[in-house]
């Protein structure tokens, strides 16, 4: 009776490496250029320089017309909601010795009220209990969720024990917001430089990324801080630390991660 020949079982690891090179269907899972390596020609860098440094020329030069721009649609969404003119425009420092027109919301939003406290509280609980009734898939929103009951719970604790000693008006936090959504429009540029032209795409796709960032976060910003400043106006300062901390800047940066990641998945140049 003859000996069967011996088995022999590939290692875990192994199997494992060969599988996840695959995709749907077997077929194969390609290297995406953003981990790529590829030789950056010297002239890539001059233009990539050369776009950033014209973009953000063209942001100085315009900066008044972009104050304008902000003025206006602050005050199509606001005007209706509160039946009064409310909005001005003010100069405040941006850079170092750069200063520019922001606008300025006439409005007033002092420590909480009972109920507003009262209210607040009850969606800081509720934010927090929902979180713990999500199925362990939505981990990732159940830990948001928390961390936004944290911070609104701290805030409400806050106003407990020091109404009156909160430092932060509504005002401050709008044109501080404006003041670096301005600053992060003159940043994209060189952060698409940096991260974006390198790569082997069409110049002219490079290009609309960059008109697409910087225009999409001009129009954004008005319409975000005319919430943000309604939002306080009607619900106090109790829930000012929530947007800010939350709602803020981090909102801006997850968009332009987005943009970025849309940015990415456009096809390589064709050779």
């Amino acid at each position: 009776m003859g000996s069967e020949p011996a088995v022999t079982e590939l290692p875990d690891d192994v199997i494992f490496d060969a599988l996840r090179k695959r995709g749907f269907r077997g077929t194969p899972i390609l290297q995406h250029r953003a981990l790529a390596w590829q030789r950056i020609k010297p002239l890539t860098v001059v233009l990539a320089v050369l776009v950033a440094a014209g973009t953000d020329a063209v942001l100085l030069f315009g900066a008044g017309q972009l104050s304008s721009i902000w003025h206006q649609i602050l005050d199509f969404w606001l005007t209706p909601l509160l039946g009064t003119d409310v909005v001005t425009l003010v100069p405040r420092q941006v850079l170092p010795g750069w200063s520019m027109l922001l606008p300025d919301v006439a409005l007033r939003a002092g420590a909480p009220s009972g109920i507003q406290w009262t209210i607040a509280l009850l969606g800081g609980i509720t934010v927090a209990l929902v979180s713990f009734l999500l199925p362990f898939r939505a981990k990732p929103l159940a830990y948001l969720l928390r961390l936004i009951a944290l911070i609104q719970l701290s805030a409400n604790l806050y106003f407990y024990v020091s109404p009156g000693a909160f430092p932060y008006s509504l005002r401050d936090h709008v044109t501080t917001l404006f003041s670096g959504s301005y600053v992060l429009m003159l940043l994209v540029p060189w952060i698409l430089a940096m991260t974006f032209f390198p790569f082997d795409l069409r110049w002219y796709r490079k290009l609309a990324l960059l008109v697409i960032c910087v225009v999409f976060f001009g129009l954004f910003a008005p319409v975000w801080l005319a919430l943000h400043a309604w939002i306080i106006h009607s619900a106090s300062l109790v829930v000012q630390p929530t947007l800010y901390l939350l709602f803020g800047y981090p909102i801006q940066i997850f968009l332009f991660v987005c943009l970025y990641g849309w940015g990415m998945s456009w096809p390589a140049k064709v050779k």
